[in-house]
């Protein structure tokens, strides 16, 4: 892996972990869920809370379903 790109997951580490790959995101933006059942699905950013938690808003069968993921399960599109 390309040193720059090392030092820029490195950076947004606290204490041995990436919190969130995507740098700064917000209610509208598109992410990708990362992990978990609905893992490769593109979700759009509903809400954020101060617990590291993303509501997004997920295409399911035609109708549009709210769940609540870990930050570091998402991903960037």
């Amino acid at each position: 892996m390309p040193r720059d790109v090392m030092e820029t997951l490195l950076a947004r580490c606290e204490e041995g972990e990436v919190d969130c790959i995507i740098p700064e995101i917000k209610p509208g933006d598109q992410i990708r869920l990362m992990s978990g059942p609905f893992a490769n699905n593109v979700a759009a950013i509903e809400a954020l809370d101060s617990k590291g938690r993303v509501r997004v808003l997920l295409d399911i069968l035609g109708s549009r379903r709210s769940l609540r993921v870990d930050m570091r399960a998402i991903g960037p599109v």
